[in-house]
């Protein structure tokens, strides 16, 4: 069973993916925060994923997935998150 919503985070690394980011987002946050880690998208996906409320970060560079997770990870910590799912 998850914990209470307030200790929970979902980081989604995220590249060009303003067409789904939406629907992923909305589902999230019925269950817990969403921390949204752009990974430099050539797209809208940061404007569409900051409309929903949630924490963004954008990369100025792709460092690719496993990068954009690690940056997430170390947001997560930073607000004092218990745990942190992808």
């Amino acid at each position: 069973m998850l914990k209470r919503k307030k200790d929970t985070c979902f980081v989604i690394p995220a590249f060009n993916e303003e067409n789904k980011i939406s629907e992923i987002i909305e589902e999230l946050k019925k269950i817990g925060e969403v921390i949204v880690v752009d990974d430099c998208s050539e797209d809208k996906t940061s404007y569409v994923s900051k409309k929903k409320n949630v924490k963004v970060i954008k990369h100025i560079k792709n460092y690719g997935y496993d990068q954009a997770l690690l940056t997430g990870f170390k947001s997560a910590n930073k607000l004092s998150f218990k745990y942190a799912i992808t």
